[in-house]
């Protein structure tokens, strides 16, 4: 075992009981030489705390095997985010904001605004942040109005990212949205021919403007939903 797994080892053993006695944790290695060390070091980090003759996780510590599997690999991390959809009608047509990323990933891309969630603050804070640091403008009217998982794969068809975000629709706000920023450039665009542009992410736009479309046209009989890479999976 190397150096990581023995650290992975000791808190995976931790993890399945209240405390443990110290001949017992050693077994999960040969290399008792390395095994105290490393002991010793997720003591000192506040991860592991010694009771008398025994030894068990701190609170920091079950946080930090909560991300752990069964097993005692991490797992990866899924995103928690935000696309964020302002429409406004313009000579009785329905637009929408429309982004076009000059960031990576998907520099060139162009969809809607999005933002990560930060732990801690309510989505309300999220959204407001999010508008107020790309598109310089406050929300006053809003609603989620459904949620996406989405599972990006590369060129290769390889899993690259995963991530959940819920969908808002943005209806009145106050300022001037940006046309630029150092995240992207914006524009208004006819949501009827938005897919009739180049370079747009289609799989979510081809899933989500009937949804849109609906909620404009008859909001008082719109269900929330759900979708799953580009399929309804769950209705409200």
């Amino acid at each position: 075992m190397n150096n990581a797994e023995i650290r992975l080892a000791i808190l995976n053993r931790l993890m399945f009981t209240k405390s443990i006695f110290y001949s017992e944790l050693q077994k999960v290695t040969e290399n008792h030489d390395l095994f105290n060390y490393h002991l010793k070091e997720l003591v000192t980090k506040k991860l592991v705390e010694k009771n008398k003759s025994t030894y068990s996780l701190t609170e920091s510590g079950r946080q930090q095997v909560a991300l752990m599997e069964e097993d005692g690999k991490y797992q990866k991390q899924i995103k928690v985010g935000m696309f964020i959809n302002l429409f406004r009608k313009e000579k009785g047509k329905w637009q929408m904001l429309l982004y076009k990323r000059l960031k990576h990933p998907h520099f060139g891309l162009i969809g809607t605004v999005t933002g990560k969630l930060r732990w801690g603050d309510s989505l309300h804070d999220n959204l407001c942040r999010e508008l107020d640091e790309e598109l310089g403008v406050v929300p006053t009217k809003y609603e989620i109005i459904g949620t996406a998982r989405e599972i990006f794969r590369n060129n290769e068809g390889e899993k690259v990212g995963d991530g959940v975000f819920f969908i808002f629709y943005v209806s009145e706000w106050t300022g001037t949205p940006n046309e630029k920023s150092i995240e992207g450039e914006y524009f208004w665009h006819d949501i009827d021919s938005i897919l009739n542009l180049d370079n747009i992410f289609r799989e979510g736009f081809e899933s989500g403007i009937p949804h849109m479309k609906q909620y404009l046209e008859d909001r008082e009989n719109f269900s929330p939903y759900v979708v799953e890479n580009g399929e309804d999976k769950l209705g409200f």
